[in-house]
Parts: structure tokens; sequence; C-alpha cells
């Protein structure tokens, strides 16, 4: 059990990842977001979670848990995505991940908010019956 103070905020969480997913969750309106400032969230998260200490005497288990979370966040650090879109779609993954959800499949995020995803999709689909 993790719990940390957040801008103020408790923050009650199973495991560091969930921490992660509910830490970017407190935050509204990531799409708006410039890439840089995005990224400085998306990395400060990801180090201040890995250098979170639960307990002192970790062993076994617990231990070898601890370490993967920090080669997960060194890993995330290390390769994060270079495009606006790619990191904004990561974190949002994250969250629906930790939420034992997913993104829908034929949908994306996307830059233009006018564009009807749907609209887009069914004639995408028709595009392809007709060729």
């Amino acid at each position: 059990m993790i719990n940390m103070r957040v801008n103020g905020m408790l923050l009650i969480a199973n495991n560091k990842k969930e921490a992660a997913a509910v830490c970017f969750s407190l935050v509204e309106d990531l799409k708006y977001w410039s890439y840089d400032g995005l990224r400085k969230l998306y990395v400060g998260v990801l180090r201040m979670l890995a250098d979170y200490q639960s307990d002192d005497n970790l062993k076994g288990q617990k231990k070898a848990a601890d370490t993967r979370f920090k080669t997960y966040c060194a890993d995330r650090i290390r390769y994060t995505p270079r495009d606006h879109l790619r990191l904004l779609t990561t974190i949002y993954d994250l969250i629906l991940g930790c939420e034992k959800m997913s993104r829908l499949n034929g949908f994306k995020i996307s830059d233009n908010s006018f564009i009807n995803a749907e609209v887009v999709r069914i004639t995408r689909k028709r595009e392809k019956k007709l060729f």
C-alpha cells in the first residue's frame, strides 16, 4: 500500500504503477499541455516513484517487485516518446491499463479535435469495401 501526498491531495494506491496512474489522472486536460511540459511531468512522476521507499527492510518477492519497477521506470524514462501524441497515448495507456481497460480498436488520439473519430472510422471501412 502506498500513501503519498501530492499537491495537498492524499494518494492511496496498491502498487507503484497504480500510483503513477493516479498521479497522471490528477492532472486535468493533459492533451492541451505542451510536449516539454508533458515530458517533464512524465519523467518527474516516474523518477519520484522509482525513488519512493515503502520499506527499508524489503526481502524476497517485495524486493524483487521493487527492483523490477525501478528497471521499468528507468526504461520508460530512457525511451520516452519524442512525439507529443505518442507521449500522450503512453500516459493514457498507463492510466487505462491500471484500471484494467484499454483504448477501443479503431480509435486513436488526434491532434485535430474537430475531426469526429467515428465518422473517420466508418468512411475508411467503406473505402476498403469499395476497392
